[in-house]
C-alpha cells in the first residue's frame, strides 16, 4: 500500500483578476449588472455614437490602434482595438429602455507608449446608471 499524494495548487488567480472581482462584487450589490463587450469595436461604437468628433485628438492614428481588414472590403480604418470599455453602453442602451445600471471590467488599448517599458493595453472599470 502507498500513501496518495499530498495536495497541492494548480496556479493563482492573477492580482487584476482579484481586484476586478472585489469591484464588481460591490456593484453588483448596488444593483448593477455586468457586461462584457469585445475588445474589437467599430469605429461608430468607439467614437461616434459617443459624440466624440472626427476631429478628436482620441481618433489620431499614434493614439489609437486601428486594424487593417483588408481593401477589397472596403472597410480600411472602420475597426479599432477598443480606446475605453464605454462602447459597451450603445448595444444596453439601444437593447432597453432605462433605467441602467451596467459595469464593465476589460482590457483597452491607447498607444500612448513612448518607450519599450510600457504596453499600449490597461485595464479599466466604467459604470453607468441611467434612471
Amino acid at each position: 500500500m502507498t500513501l496518495a499524494a499530498p495536495a497541492f495548487s494548480f496556479g493563482s488567480r492573477h492580482p487584476l483578476s482579484i481586484v476586478a472581482g472585489r469591484i464588481l462584487d460591490v456593484f453588483e450589490r448596488m444593483g448593477f449588472q455586468y457586461r462584457e463587450g469585445s475588445e474589437i469595436e467599430s469605429e461608430e461604437n468607439n467614437f461616434t455614437h459617443l459624440n466624440i468628433p472626427e476631429d478628436h485628438p482620441a481618433r489620431d492614428m499614434h493614439d489609437t490602434l486601428y486594424l487593417k481588414s483588408g481593401s477589397e472590403s472596403g472597410q480600411e480604418g472602420k475597426w479599432v482595438l477598443r480606446t475605453h470599455t464605454t462602447p459597451v453602453w450603445i448595444p444596453v442602451m439601444r437593447g432597453a429602455k432605462p433605467p441602467y445600471r451596467v459595469v464593465t471590467v476589460g482590457k483597452v488599448f491607447r498607444n500612448e507608449a513612448v518607450d519599450a517599458t510600457h504596453l499600449p493595453v490597461f485595464h479599466q472599470i466604467d459604470a453607468f446608471y441611467v434612471d
